[in-house]
């Protein structure tokens, strides 16, 4: 594995320490509010924790943001991996990302990667 990819690999295994801007303005009920609003799109049940390991646990992989621009814009993340590899986690969040962008997500509300 590359020096690269191993430390990206680490960003993506280390939740943040610090809070996002929303959670600073709304307070710390941010991860219940995000897992409900993910649960209401999906239309599924995706966790039970709202802790901050259990939510990075579950955001991590890439798969689950891919699946909500989906469900935002169909087709707008044309492939989505679901693999525990480096390189797919990667992927999986720069299609993401990317989809952001052409939703017209401003670049100060989205996460870099690595």
């Amino acid at each position: 594995m590359s020096l690269q990819v191993a430390r990206d690999r680490e960003a993506i295994d280390r939740p943040s320490a610090s809070k996002c801007m929303y959670e600073e303005r709304h307070g710390d009920d941010v991860r219940a509010q995000v897992l409900h609003w993910m649960r209401d799109v999906l239309e599924e049940d995706v966790s039970a924790d709202t802790g901050d390991e259990a939510l990075h646990a579950l955001l991590r992989t890439g798969v689950v943001l891919c699946r909500l621009a989906n469900k935002i814009r169909p087709g707008i993340v044309d492939k989505v991996v679901n693999k525990e590899s480096t390189i797919h986690l990667l992927q999986n969040n720069a299609r993401f990302l990317d989809a952001c962008a052409t939703l017209g997500v401003p670049d100060s509300l989205l996460f870099e990667i690595g």
